[in-house]
């Protein structure tokens, strides 16, 4: 939002806040369901964590 104060985040970027908090506290079947590597080629993917990580990020401070 113009105007808006930035949300100061935990981890430096999205990439890290999913390799070390998001998948360590999945807790579903590791068999059955895995992260793909692959899945940063995909701009919904992308999209989707980024908008989980801010707002978990946003939420985490306040």
């Amino acid at each position: 939002m113009p105007g808006s104060e930035p949300v100061a985040t935990f981890s430096p970027n999205v990439d890290v806040w999913v390799r070390e908090w998001l998948l360590p506290h999945f807790k579903r079947n590791p068999k059955a369901f895995r992260w793909d590597p692959r899945g940063w080629e995909y701009t919904e993917v992308v999209a989707h964590l980024e908008r989980l990580w801010r707002s978990w990020a946003w939420s985490a401070t306040t």
